[in-house]
């Protein structure tokens, strides 16, 4: 990105999957990208000609035209962006064959039956067995896939085997009506989250997908290099991967990440619990005043801390219902 002939800005795209050719890459990415920016160039340069270049500089404005420059300082300039999107290129090709690498290792190292493109990882929380949950992070080629992450409430009982139980029921019966699977299933824990875990895909005819469980020593999640135990199927004793291992790395990072969601989840679940029990708890709050409550000051805590002059501003909230809500919260 020039201005005043000085070099201000590069950004870069990438595209996966492109069957159009290189003038329709071209004419797509300029209607779909310009009409957007605010500070319009007035030159626009390609490395090709394009048949429709009219059309475009009229749709995206009046005052851009669009150049094959074949010499000059406007050739060294389109010579320079195409240096920075070969750099790029292969940034990009470095990373993708390191990860690629490291999930066939590790395919190797777990005995997978097939590459584990797709891993999700499962993990639930509960305190006391109150609010249990669960969550479910999913890795695509090594790199965590935020729009695939899921969540869920524990219907039945509270405890760990019961609470995998049933969200691995509920998620692959819906996976199994799609015909969507993961290569890879990873649980936390050990033999035991194991055995539940292949009991599920045995109840659901289930047969093409790996399943391992990861334990950390005395279920900690704590940061830094740790005993890690791989639970593989079959396998009496579980695997001790190198603590410098990158495999071991990225399965930390994967189980830490579903430990994270679900302990995140359970505790923004935990939080609406308790406001609802505290404030409906108090006679004459009824949803339309408790909703005006928590929009007006945020959270129980500050409606407590909160003067009666900053309640009294409060929509719908009367003398007789502060001093309910000082005898009651």
């Amino acid at each position: 990105i020039f201005r005043d002939y000085m070099l201000i800005a590069s950004e870069h795209f990438s595209f996966h999957q492109i069957l159009s050719s290189d003038a329709e890459v071209f004419e797509t990415f300029i209607l779909q990208h310009y009409p957007s920016i605010k500070d319009l160039p007035k030159e626009i340069f390609l490395p090709l000609t394009l048949s429709q270049k009219k059309v475009l500089e009229e749709t995206v404005s009046q005052n851009i035209h669009i150049f094959s420059p074949q010499k000059g300082d406007k050739k060294k300039l389109l010579e320079m962006a195409y240096q920075n999107a070969l750099a790029l290129f292969k940034r990009e090709e470095d990373t993708r064959s390191l990860d690629e690498k490291m999930l066939l290792d590790l395919q190797e190292t777990l005995k997978l039956s097939q590459f584990p493109k797709r891993i999700e990882c499962f993990d639930t929380s509960n305190i006391a067995g109150t609010d249990p949950v669960a969550a479910m992070v999913s890795f695509i080629n090594g790199k965590r896939d935020k729009d695939q992450q899921r969540y869920f409430k524990i219907r039945g009982k509270a405890d760990d085997y019961s609470a995998l139980t049933e969200v691995l029921s509920r998620h692959f019966t819906r996976a199994k009506e799609k015909n969507q699977f993961p290569d890879l299933v990873i649980v936390d824990g050990g033999k035991g989250q194991l055995g539940m875990a292949l009991k599920v895909f045995d109840a659901l005819e289930i047969a093409n997908v790996d399943v391992i469980g990861v334990a950390k020593d005395s279920s900690l999640h704590t940061k830094g290099l740790t005993q890690e135990k791989i639970f593989l199927p079959h396998e009496k004793e579980p695997l001790i991967i190198n603590p410098h291992s990158p495999l071991l790395f990225l399965l930390q990072k994967i189980r830490d990440d579903a430990h994270r969601a679900a302990i995140g989840f359970h505790r923004k679940k935990r939080a609406k619990s308790t406001i609802k029990t505290s404030l409906d708890s108090v006679p004459g709050i009824g949803p339309k005043k408790k909703k005006a409550l928590l929009k007006t000051l945020g959270s129980v805590k500050r409606i407590k801390d909160s003067s009666d002059e900053d309640l009294l501003n409060v929509p719908g909230i009367t003398k007789k219902d502060i001093e309910n809500l000082r005898s009651h919260l």
